[in-house]
């Protein structure tokens, strides 16, 4: 009798386990997407070193142009500022400062306007700079972007970011991790 009642008490304890993990909703990318990402201001170090390339550059015009494209992201203006940023994105030198924060901020205006896809290209790009912390945003919001196009790479980057110890986005990683 009394090992009936184990049993059927561990039975019972197993049947719980098992309809709490059924009970237990899945995030969809949506929601974690959601969940993580807000509209990036401009960081004012990036304001700071547009400002000095000047309208006489020496790229015809290039900076000028990679200038709108950011205050035009600044301002809201994602539709415009895509435009000016896809002009000019793969103008400059690759690895070069410009060539990154071009393609760093195309990829912003392509998450807000729901362009995840192509956003995801722009950052890889970034990853070429010589700018690690440039280098760690890229690759969270490609993370993020991965994660709402549901795309299988999503954890293997999740990973990456988890275990990057001088990445600020670790531990958001980490929990993205808990719920792919």
């Amino acid at each position: 009798m009394k090992n009936n009642t184990i049993l059927l008490a561990l039975l019972l304890m197993i049947g719980l386990v098992t309809a709490c993990k059924e009970k237990a909703v899945k995030k969809s990318g949506a929601d974690i997407f959601k969940e993580n990402y807000k509209t990036v201001a401009v960081d004012a170090k990036h304001s700071k070193s547009l400002k000095t390339f000047g309208f006489a550059d020496d790229k015809g015009g290039d900076r000028d142009t990679l200038n709108q494209g950011i205050e035009q992201y600044q301002e809201g203006s994602y539709d415009m500022a895509k435009g000016f940023l896809f002009s000019v994105k793969d103008s400059f030198e690759i690895a070069s400062q410009e060539y990154a924060l071009a393609h760093y901020y195309y990829g912003l205006t392509c998450i807000e306007t729901e362009n995840y896809s192509t956003a995801i290209d722009a950052f890889k790009n970034v990853q070429q700079s010589k700018d690690v912390e440039l280098n760690h945003e890229a690759k969270y919001y490609e993370l993020l972007c991965l994660v709402i196009t549901e795309s299988s790479r999503a954890k293997t980057l999740a990973d990456e970011i988890a275990g990057d110890n001088s990445s600020p986005h670790q531990d958001v990683a980490k929990g993205i991790l808990t719920v792919l």
